[in-house]
């Protein structure tokens, strides 16, 4: 026990606290839900989560050269900031077992529309954010000052020392094979190179037989399915990270530091939850007033394709299909 007491050491409230980490956990959760809530609000609330990410990541940036920050702490701070991204490990396992098929890709049929502006500002980020985990796994962490000699620990499903040369290295094959991925998708967008021919056939097959709703339904939940076991599995890594290394001074809300983001965090949520219940339907959700008669009769929308390659695929709710209900 005295060994514990004085291998731990004082965090930075003001990047990783208490409160801060409750704002990270609730936009994921409140975005995964938002999905089948109402898909309005799911934009909202990604875009919220992707500036608070911002925000983070940008401090993360200006206090490493200074030295503030020990590894261990840096490494807290990237599973907040990257946790949404980690996402890409079971969704590229997936598409390897369907070999890429675009009828059994829950990411190329998602529920809320991933617009061509918010996929390059997020794929942006997500570029930024690898390459400093590079640089990170390669070289901060063996440079960067830490205040005790005390091990340090950090989370694979068990707990791991943050400088073990198996951890380190599954982290660099990780983020390099992801900078591929990134760099692939922009070639695609860029129209520099183009798909195989095997995949174009498939592409092809899919805008002229989609799959039945009831499959994108299936695979739509798939996605919500992963997103919330990867949001979980970062929520366990964050805290547990933090008890094993005896972190002291992050475990409170009581400045306004931490209450700020609990509160938008919380007020976000609670919007969504009165929007979906009780605010009424406009004439955006398919139903019309009470007050009016539909004198125009409905017709079949044109069936669903799936979304381009170069569309970068978000950790957010998937899309509806066209006359699907809700």
């Amino acid at each position: 026990m005295e060994n514990e007491m004085s291998c731990g050491f004082d965090g930075d409230s003001d990047m990783y606290g208490l409160g801060i980490r409750i704002g990270f956990y609730i936009q994921w959760y409140g975005s995964i839900a938002a999905a089948w809530l109402d898909k309005g609000e799911a934009k909202g609330m990604r875009l919220a989560n992707s500036l608070f990410i911002s925000a983070t990541f940008l401090a993360l940036i200006i206090q490493t050269p200074m030295n503030t920050l020990q590894p261990v702490e840096i490494y807290i701070i990237l599973l907040l900031t990257y946790g949404a991204y980690y996402y890409f490990v079971p969704l590229y396992l997936w598409r390897l077992a369907i070999g890429c098929s675009p009828l059994w890709d829950p990411s190329r049929w998602g529920r809320v529309k991933v617009s061509h502006l918010f996929s390059i500002l997020n794929f942006g980020l997500l570029v930024a954010e690898t390459c400093f985990q590079l640089w990170f796994w390669c070289t901060g962490i063996h440079t960067l000052p830490t205040a005790t000699d005390c091990q340090r620990y950090g989370f694979f499903f068990a707990m791991i020392p943050l400088d073990a040369p198996a951890f380190i290295a599954l982290n660099i094959i990780f983020n390099i094979i992801l900078l591929i991925c990134c760099f692939v998708h922009l070639c695609l967008g860029a129209k520099i190179i183009r798909p195989p021919k095997w995949l174009r056939k498939q592409i092809r097959r899919a805008n002229k037989r989609p799959p039945s709703e009831e499959r994108i339904l299936g695979l739509q939940m798939l996605q919500t399915v992963l997103n919330t076991i990867v949001a979980t599995l970062v929520v366990v890594a964050t805290e547990l990270t933090i008890r094993w290394n005896n972190i002291n001074e992050v475990n409170d809300v009581s400045t306004a530091g931490q209450t700020i983001p609990v509160i938008l965090a919380v007020g976000l949520v609670a919007h969504l939850l009165y929007v979906s219940l009780f605010r009424p339907d406009d004439g955006n959700s398919g139903s019309s007033s009470p007050d009016t008669i539909d004198v125009v009769p409905p017709t079949r929308p044109p069936p669903r394709r799936p979304d381009p390659l170069y569309v970068f695929p978000v950790m957010g709710p998937p899309r509806l299909p066209p006359g699907a209900n809700r």
